[in-house]
C-alpha cells in the first residue's frame, strides 16, 4: 500500500486534496443556502436543485390560472376565524357558503376535513351544504389518519346532509410526500373499524380529481382525457408544472364575513365576487406551521398546492414518469461530453461552443419529450453525477497514468 502511494506522486495528493476542499467548500454552500430557505430539509433541498430545470422545461403553458379562485382563511386577517377555534369557524364557513352562492361558481372546493365535534355551528354548516350542493357541486375534504402507516383509513367525519339530485361529494385532502406529483386516488379504508375488522380497501378520489370531474362532468374527465384515465387505472401520480401561489385571483375571507374590517391577499390579486362565477373555488386555511410544503418553486401552502394540483388537471399539465428516460439521455449526455473533449483537446473556444450546443440540443430533446410526448424526464440528477465522475477522473487520470509508465519502466 505505501509503495502505490509513494508511486502515485505528490501531485496526485495536492490534487485530491484540492478536490476535496472544493468539494467540503460547495456542501457548506449548499447547506447554508438550504439553511436560509423558509422550510429547509431535504425535500426542500431537492426542489431548489431542480428548480431550475423545473422552470425551462415543465413551464406553465398559461402564465396565470384561468379556472381556480381562492378564498383564503388567513390568521393575519383579523376578521378570519382561527382554526383552533373549531366551532366559530365552522359557522363563518356557513356564512362564506351562503354568501359565494348566488355568483354560481362553477364547484366550491373546501380545502378542511371536519372531525365530529359539539358544536352549535354543525347544523348551520350541514344547512348551507345541503341547500348550496342543491345546485352547485361542493367538494369537503376527508382526511387519510397517516398515509405513511398501515392500516390507512379514513378519520370520522362529521355526518353531512346526503340528498337526492344533490352534487355534494368528500374527497381526501391528503397530498404526495413528493409534492411535484399530483395525487389522483389512495387506497385507503372507509374508516378505522373497517381497517380492524379487515374490510376491502378503497380507492378513495383526491380532492383534486373530484374537483375536476365536477368542473368537467364525470364522463368527460376520462373520456376526454384518455391519459388521465390511463393514469388512474395505473394508480399513478403524474408529475405537474406549479403555478406561482401571487398569480391565483384571491379574495380574504374577512371580505365575506366583515366587509367593514381591513384585509389582503399578501400581494396575491384580489378577485371580486363576480370573477368567482364558472370557476373552481377553493376554501381553506394558510397556515405556515401546520400545512405548509416544500415544491419546485418554493414553500407553498396547502391550499395553493391543491389549487395547483387542480388547474394541473383541468389545463392538462400533468406528464407520466418514465426513469429509463432520465438514464437514456444523462448517458447521451456523457457521450456527447466525452466527444466534445477528445474532437477538442485544449481549444477551450472550440469546446465552449460545443458545450452550448449540447445543453441546448439536449433541452430541446427534453422540451420535445415532456411537451408532445407528456413524459417527465429530468436528467439533472444522472447527467450531474456524470459531470462529477468526469472531473474527478481529470484528477486522477494524470497520476493513475504516471503510475503505470513508472511501473512500465521498472518492468523494462
Amino acid at each position: 500500500m505505501i509503495r502505490l502511494f509513494r508511486r502515485l506522486g505528490a501531485r496526485f495528493w495536492i490534487r485530491f486534496a484540492l478536490a476535496c476542499v472544493v468539494a467540503f467548500s460547495l456542501e457548506a454552500l449548499f447547506d447554508h443556502y438550504v439553511e436560509s430557505e423558509t422550510t429547509p430539509g431535504l425535500a426542500q433541498s431537492i426542489f431548489n436543485v431542480y428548480g431550475l430545470y423545473e422552470k425551462i422545461v415543465l413551464a406553465p403553458r398559461n402564465a396565470f390560472p384561468e379556472r381556480t379562485s381562492v378564498i383564503e382563511i388567513d390568521p393575519a386577517d383579523p376578521g378570519a376565524v382561527s382554526i383552533h377555534d373549531v366551532c366559530r369557524q365552522r359557522a363563518m364557513t356557513a356564512t362564506v357558503l351562503r354568501t359565494i352562492a348566488p355568483f354560481l361558481p362553477r364547484v366550491i372546493v373546501i380545502d378542511k376535513y371536519y372531525l365530529n365535534s359539539e358544536c352549535d355551528s354543525n347544523a348551520a354548516l350541514r344547512d348551507a351544504i345541503r341547500d348550496v350542493s342543491a345546485t352547485i357541486p361542493v367538494i369537503v375534504g376527508r382526511r387519510i389518519a397517516d398515509e405513511s402507516k398501515e392500516p390507512r383509513y379514513l378519520m370520522d367525519a362529521l355526518a353531512l346532509p346526503q340528498q337526492p339530485g344533490g352534487h355534494l361529494a368528500g374527497a381526501v385532502v391528503n397530498i404526495d410526500r413528493d409534492t411535484r406529483k399530483l395525487p389522483l386516488e389512495w387506497a385507503a379504508f372507509d374508516s378505522a373499524s373497517a381497517a380492524r375488522q379487515g374490510g376491502a380497501l378503497v380507492w378513495q378520489e383526491t380532492l383534486a380529481l373530484t374537483a375536476s370531474r365536477a368542473f368537467e362532468a364525470p364522463a368527460a374527465v376520462t373520456d376526454h382525457h384518455p391519459r388521465l384515465g390511463w393514469l388512474i387505472d395505473h394508480q399513478s401520480h403524474p408529475y405537474v408544472s406549479f403555478i406561482d401561489a401571487s398569480q391565483f385571483p384571491c379574495l380574504p375571507v374577512t371580505a365575506l364575513t366583515s366587509p367593514g374590517l381591513p384585509s389582503a391577499c399578501m400581494g396575491k390579486p384580489i378577485a371580486s365576487l363576480e370573477k368567482l362565477s364558472g370557476t373552481v373555488v377553493l376554501l381553506g386555511e394558510i397556515n405556515p406551521d401546520l400545512d405548509e410544503h416544500a415544491s419546485p418553486i418554493g414553500p407553498m401552502s396547502g391550499l395553493y398546492m391543491q389549487a395547483n394540483y387542480i388547474e394541473a388537471l383541468l389545463d392538462e399539465r400533468y406528464y407520466r414518469a418514465v426513469p429509463v428516460f432520465d438514464y437514456i439521455y444523462g448517458l447521451l449526455f456523457l457521450i456527447g461530453l466525452e466527444m466534445a473533449l477528445i474532437v477538442y483537446p485544449g481549444e477551450w473556444l472550440k469546446l465552449a461552443g460545443a458545450l452550448v450546443i449540447l445543453f441546448a440540443g439536449l433541452l430541446l430533446l427534453l422540451w420535445v419529450t415532456i411537451m408532445l410526448f407528456r413524459c417527465y424526464v429530468n436528467p439533472a440528477l444522472v447527467g450531474g453525477i456524470a459531470v462529477l465522475i468526469k472531473i474527478v477522473h481529470s484528477f486522477f487520470a494524470p497520476a493513475e497514468h504516471a503510475a503505470h509508465e513508472r511501473a512500465r519502466h521498472q518492468r523494462a
